[in-house]
């Protein structure tokens, strides 16, 4: 019997238009409804999480910025697990020397030094969505970024230098993959740091301990709930921790191929309520 669900969000249980859909919501009710405790597990921080439950009238726990931090459903922070200083100046080293753009996940919200980039960045990755027109996308953008509250720096130098400030993720982005990979080259000799994916143009490094799959384990842990009693949904690679850890998982049949071959079952895309889909199968073997 399932009694805690994790889902992804960008990719999974947004749809693309970036919204939850009506008929995701009802899915999550009915689930929370029916005993199961059901989480969001995302790459976002958690101020950007808010406006987007917010706005679909839900008030979930989450495991963010790819499990570097958790909520309870109150707020209140659980755990968190940050990149030590020595560690940020070398990554930012290495994606300095391949010119590569990039964000600070941060416990005070996500820091952009290039408000052009962040534009151009999340208007690309926005117009590679399907049926989504150059246009739209740059409305979308728009919109995007007033939810997400990022703040913009001159020099990420600013960041380091406040010592209240704890370093979670970078997200980098680029739409030369190439660069990518020769970073990610130098990248995996650095100790205790892991780099995941969300999408081909972007990379994610957290803390080695601060996955997905490590955080609801601990999650369950703290609930008392066996692995075998866990449900995990999402649709790109910082997923797959989590994916493997569940006793029953879930990849999004928007994903790559990668993914499906490591989840027990495809649900549907994101734009087929594919997290809806998911809890009715997990509701009716229960």
């Amino acid at each position: 019997m399932i009694k805690l669900m994790a889902s992804d969000m960008d990719g999974t249980l947004l749809n693309s238009q970036s919204v939850i859909s009506e008929g995701n919501k009802l899915a999550i009710l009915k689930a929370r409804q029916a005993g199961i405790d059901f989480m969001i597990a995302t790459g976002r921080g958690r101020t950007e999480v808010k406006p987007v439950l917010k706005r679909a009238g839900l008030n979930l726990p989450m495991i963010t910025v790819n499990g570097a931090q958790v909520f309870d459903e109150s707020g209140e922070l659980l755990f968190s697990i940050n990149i030590n200083q020595d560690i940020v100046l070398s990554v930012i080293d290495i994606l300095n020397k391949y010119h590569l753009y990039f964000e600070l996940a941060t416990s005070k919200g996500t820091y952009s030094n290039s408000h052009m980039k962040r534009i151009a960045t999340t208007s690309h990755h926005i117009s590679t969505r399907p049926k989504i027109s150059p246009k739209l996308a740059i409305a979308m953008t728009a919109a995007h970024l007033e939810l997400l509250h990022v703040r913009f720096v001159d020099d990420f130098s600013e960041v380091l230098k406040d010592t209240t400030i704890d370093i979670l993720k970078f997200i980098v982005f680029s739409n030369q993959e190439y660069l990518l990979e020769e970073a990610q080259k130098e990248l995996a000799l650095i100790k205790d740091i892991t780099v995941t994916s969300s999408g081909k143009n972007n990379i994610e490094i957290n803390h080695v301990l601060a996955q997905k799959g490590l955080a609801v384990k601990k999650v369950a842990e703290i609930k008392n709930i066996s692995l075998e009693e866990v449900a995990t949904i999402g649709d790109n690679f910082n997923d797959v921790s989590m994916l493997e850890v569940a006793g029953m998982s879930f990849a999004m049949e928007n994903g790559p191929k990668e993914v499906h071959d490591i989840a027990r079952f495809v649900t549907k895309t994101n734009d087929e309520d594919g997290v809806a889909f998911a809890i009715e199968q997990i509701l009716e073997r229960q």
